[in-house]
């Protein structure tokens, strides 16, 4: 039975919510699907105004395919990427398109009905499950003024990955009996294995499912087949060829006569064993709770709501900081967000899927695809320190368990653990020729991350032995570095860099303040007085200088001194402000004199005469935070992010936002170079992290740390003004919302005589028990595992009666302990097998109800009664399903409420008609 949908007159008010933070520049690349190295789809700037006609791009520039059509009216037009070989079809014209820190929105018009295109790759880096989870949202949203049959079809070809072979295409249902999706792959695979910087093991999975009013089809053929089929339909066949290269596997939501229509899908690819590490596989974290796509994908489909309401508060806290220094450097926040967690996988062991082992790991992306690179997760941290600075602590720890195995025979950090997806560490003692650079910077890694978390350092117990051998050889090393690469590789290796010198002392004075050893704050603050304050070799002119060198005893030489960030950031103080103070004057003078060839400024002038004509946004965005910091009067933050925006929407990048940029003396000026989609862009988060503000609610002991007096003032002002501002927007949303549940009740109330009637008839309305009904009364088995480690093999029951049902959850029966007990000593490890999933899921929905009434008031013997007379003479499958179904309407109620709540205040703060108490 499905109860009337009271809340028609409600939906139609619903318009798509587009928020007014909206980014709307024209941007090099727009993220459509980018959650992790494997899954990185983007839009390209310079077709990004067509997207109905755009080719869309891997990460690397392979063409992705990916079509949207929607059918309005008997009509079809096309959205996104031009479909092939079909008839009778029509390009959508494209309004506009958008972007957030999660979001990338295209606007287009079909006829009279408009359409949406929501692009939502999550940024969820607390929560686990929902980062680690490979798959991205795509939502199709249709209006029209007028009621007509509305139908959306989106569809994934093979491009999608390096697979190559004889490949198998399955389509299979989810474990919620409803999502429909296709799994494909190689049963022939060899895992950690790449084409092309694509995998080449795992699967692509596209899938969805049917919503309250839209029926679900699929079909599996060639492009011009599966789309004609819509086009002449509406509908797909249900049917799946043998693999063919370039077929298309499509998925098709039928609305019937609507004036509105919103689909979801979800594009992914799964990797059972994700990355290789030192020869045992690790899996991504998800695997914990869904082992499977079947029970992974409709999770994340179910997870939506959830995932969109967090993703609406992380893009205003994004805006809301960036904006307090500019639109552009809004615009950098958001465009960075993305990217920056999309070139990491979050993993556990594949063998144990133990929690408590949690790690992660990062792509060196575009360059040589190296795993875990110390100098690319230096300059990503930034964003890390703001958003999630456990995940410091999650990239560094294999590292530790690395050099911790004695297989590494260098003192020094490594740069790398290997190429990506597999590290196995460098037990040749080699890699990459970045000593000092892969060693200091870990220090003040580990040290950011205790900074940051207010935490104890004491997990590094048994690590802090090889860290001190590290240490020493960095006292040993550091101040005076051998000739050797720095964190800028293109630029040939030379000895006595100032850079590698700065960036040793701050590493050791972090190195002492983690482990509270002051042999080690000393060397650093040695480091800095040989560097800077007395002997002053790293000068240009120790009496009267006017800039920090590139190598000692090059004058003439300069480099970009991004070292004096983390020093600021993290209270080290390891070289005086006056240091910053010389650079923010020096870079002044750099941007000057290019202000008119390309806004940017070179990285350095080595002493070896190399030929630098690049800026790296990385480091001039760190230079750009210490100089505003201690000489804001320059305003070298503002001129760094106005150079890298202008890169960005100069209209000659078409790739994923570079970080590296031709600054000086070719006609190549504003282009980038190599480096493209890399985590780097976390750098951008430099500004906010040392002289901004992430949210005003999360005021810490980190964020009031050596702030004056004044300082504190200000802040509690700030927090004052932002808390008032809530407070306004509550008691607006609190005036719509209840004059909307008023209605709601007078609606509710109608229908509430002639639903109960319904019911009741149901249930003294006799059924005769199915035929293939499992519950025929068969006892459950709990067998306990051999090993103490791990959850009870559980062999499901089939019962007869609700009382039953309760029994065996809550107290036991025949001996064997309650489920109940099971749930809460082992979570979900103890059903990953799908039948008993499926089995337990079902028994789920039946105790949550007579959880519900006992929470209610109702007492225990009662609500199991009450619950067997709304079965009568049905069947427990029956029952479950029933009780499904009213959750399912009661929800999909009050969201409708909800969102006609927020469309009613956002259409009376638009036309001003708001209350002046409320506004």
């Amino acid at each position: 039975m499905q109860f009337p949908s009271a809340l028609a007159l409600f939906c139609s008010a619903v318009t798509l919510f587009k928020p007014s933070w909206a980014g709307t520049s024209s941007i090099s690349s727009y993220p459509l699907a980018v959650r992790n190295p494997y899954l990185s789809t983007w839009l390209p700037g310079n077709v990004a105004s067509d997207a109905p006609t755009a080719e869309l791009q891997f990460w690397q520039g392979q063409i992705i395919y990916w079509p949207v059509l929607v059918r309005v009216g008997g009509v079809t037009y096309y959205c996104l990427s031009e479909v092939d070989g079909v008839s009778n079809a029509t390009a959508a014209t494209q309004t506009g398109i958008e972007f957030t820190a999660t979001h990338t929105i295209i606007n287009l018009t079909a006829a009279e009905a408009t359409v949406t295109l929501d692009f939502f790759s999550p940024v969820s880096p607390s929560n686990y499950i929902r980062q680690s989870l490979p798959y991205s949202y795509l939502t199709v949203n249709v209006s029209s003024s007028s009621a007509q049959d509305i139908q959306i079809f989106s569809g994934v070809d093979d491009s999608w990955s390096g697979i190559s072979g004889d490949l198998l295409a399955d389509v299979q249902t989810g474990n919620d009996g409803e999502t429909v999706f296709f799994n494909v792959s190689n049963p022939s695979e060899t895992v950690f294995t790449e084409n092309d910087q694509m995998p080449a093991w795992g699967s692509i999975v596209f899938g969805s499912k049917p919503t309250t009013s839209s029926t679900l089809t699929y079909q599996y053929a060639s492009r011009s087949t599966v789309q004609q089929a819509f086009v002449a339909d509406g509908a797909l066949a249900g049917t799946a060829t043998s693999y063919v290269e370039d077929y298309v596997f499509g998925l098709s939501h039928d609305f019937g006569s609507s004036t509105s229509a919103s689909a979801t899908f979800a594009v992914g690819y799964d990797r059972a064993q994700s990355i290789n590490f030192l020869g045992t596989s690790y899996s991504g974290y998800y695997m914990s709770e869904y082992p499977t796509p079947a029970l992974a994908l409709p999770a994340f489909l179910a997870d939506y709501e959830s995932a969109y309401a967090e993703s609406v508060t992380f893009d205003a806290r994004v805006v809301a900081a960036g904006e307090a220094f500019s639109t552009n450097y809004t615009d950098l926040l958001e465009q960075s967000a993305r990217q920056v967690y999309g070139a990491m996988d979050l993993v556990i062991p594949t063998d144990t899927l133990d929690t408590s082992s949690v790690i992660a790991f990062l792509k060196e992306i575009s360059s040589n695809g190296d795993i875990d690179t110390v100098d690319v997760i230096f300059p990503t941290f930034p964003a890390l320190y703001v958003i999630s600075p456990e995940w410091i602590k999650l990239l560094l720890e294999p590292y530790l368990i690395y050099i911790n195995t004695g297989d590494w025979p260098q003192e020094y950090i490594p740069h790398d653990l290997g190429v990506y997806p597999t590290a196995s560490g460098h037990n040749d003692g080699g890699g990459e020729a970045i000593y000092v650079e892969a060693t200091a910077p870990f220090f003040t890694l580990l040290y950011a991350h205790a900074y940051a978390t207010g935490g104890s350092s004491s997990w590094l117990d048994t690590y802090k032995e090889r860290l001190l051998v590290a240490g020493d050889w960095t006292v040993a090393n550091g101040l005076y570095p051998s000739d050797q690469l720095s964190t800028v590789d293109a630029i040939t290796s030379s000895a006595n860099q100032t850079g590698l010198a700065m960036s040793a002392g701050v590493g050791l004075k972090a190195l002492g303040a983690l482990f509270d050893l002051s042999n080690y704050t000393s060397y650093g603050e040695s480091f800095a007085a040989t560097i800077y304050t007395d002997a002053g070799i790293g000068l240009d002119n120790a009496s009267d200088p006017t800039h920090l060198t590139y190598n000692y005893g090059y004058p003439d030489s300069w480099l970009t001194a991004f070292h004096l960030f983390p020093d600021a950031l993290l209270g080290l103080e390891t070289f005086p402000s006056s240091a910053a103070e010389l650079e923010a004057a020096w870079y002044s003078e750099q941007y000057a004199a290019l202000a008119n060839v390309s806004g940017g400024v070179l990285y350095a002038e080595p002493g070896n005469g190399d030929d630098v004509n690049f800026m790296i946004s990385e480091w001039a965005m760190w230079a750009g935070a210490t100089s505003d910091k201690y000489a804001s009067s320059y305003g070298i933050g503002e001129k760094a992010v106005n150079a890298m925006h202008g890169f960005i929407t100069n209209g000659l990048n078409s790739v994923p936002m570079p970080t590296k940029f031709i600054v000086e003396g070719t006609s190549d000026i504003g282009t980038y170079v190599v480096n493209r989609a890399r985590p780097t862009v976390g750098s951008v988060w430099a500004l906010l992290a040392l002289n901004g503000s992430w949210a005003s609610s999360d005021v810490t002991v980190q964020a009031l740390r050596d702030k004056a007096p004044g300082e504190l003032v200000s802040i509690i002002l700030q927090m004052q003004s932002s808390y008032e501002q809530q407070v306004a927007d509550l008691q607006s949303q609190y005036a719509v919302v209840s004059r909307q549940l008023a209605q709601l009740t007078d609606i509710l109330n109608t229908h509430f005589t002639s639903q109960m009637t319904a019911i009741q008839s149901v249930q003294h309305t006799p059924a005769a028990t199915s035929p293939g009904d499992p519950y025929d009364n068969v006892e459950i088995k709990i067998t306990p595992s051999s090993d103490p480690n791990k959850p009870p093999i559980v062999v499901p029951s089939s019962l007869d009666s609700v009382a039953d049902v309760w029994e065996e959850y809550r107290y036991g029966r025949n001996g064997n302990p309650s489920l109940e007990s099971v749930e809460v000593r082992w979570g979900p490890r103890w059903r990953r097998d799908y039948k008993v999933q499926r089995w337990f899921n079902k028994r789920k929905i039946i105790v949550s109800k007579i959880k519900q009434y006992i929470a209610d008031g109702v007492d225990e013997q009662a609500a199991v009664h009450e619950l067997q007379m709304m079965r009568r003479n049905r069947t427990l499958n029956w029952l479950s399903r029933e009780l499904e179904s009213h959750r399912k309407e009661t929800k999909k109620q009050w969201k409708a409420a909800r969102e006609a709540a927020i469309a009613n205040k956002q259409a009376m703060l638009g036309s001003g008609t708001m209350p002046a108490n409320l506004t």
